[in-house]
């Protein structure tokens, strides 16, 4: 219930700030998977990632998986919950590249307020998530780039999760 009442303060801070430019809004589906299907997850830090079995029992996965500069746009983001209670996720993201065997955040979203939407994920299921790489113009660099999303666990621990891309 907080979490709610905090994203409607958010959203009236916002709205009544004038601070909006453009609202990225995204489309979201709801699959169920099954339980046994506890794959491979990332879950990481901003400087560097781990990626670690079972870790937290959340994944991120991104398609198409590969992009140009003329094909790059609008991909398909799964957020999968492996775990037996309900997590929380928004619409939120960020780009991340591999640079200089960093990762540097992109500044890609400096003018983009996104809608404060809660997303809730059963458990044991998966949400998509439409999302648009290329809101603002901007030239990606061939290379190893990044999603990482902010989830939110019933006992309100929050964990990144990421999933790779690239460029060519």
């Amino acid at each position: 219930m907080n979490i709610y009442l905090l994203s409607f303060i958010i959203a009236a801070f916002i709205t009544s700030s004038g601070c909006q430019r453009i609202v990225q809004t995204g489309n979201i589906a709801n699959t169920k998977i099954d339980s046994t299907t506890n794959t491979k997850i990332e879950v990481d830090t901003f400087a560097k990632i781990e990626s670690t079995s079972k870790a937290e029992n959340f994944t991120l996965s991104i398609e198409p998986k590969i992009f140009d500069n003329s094909t790059i746009g609008k991909a398909r983001l799964v957020v999968t919950n492996n775990t037996n209670e309900k997590i929380l996720t928004g619409l939120a993201y960020y780009v991340d590249l591999y640079e200089h065997n960093a990762w540097k955040r992109l500044n890609l979203h400096e003018d983009i307020i996104f809608e404060s939407v809660g997303v809730d994920i059963n458990p044991f299921s998966a949400r998509e998530l439409e999302v648009n790489l290329k809101i603002l113009p901007y030239h990606y660099k061939p290379g190893k780039y990044r999603i990482t999303k902010d989830i939110i666990t019933v006992t309100k621990k929050q964990v990144l999760v990421s999933t790779e891309f690239t460029v060519e």
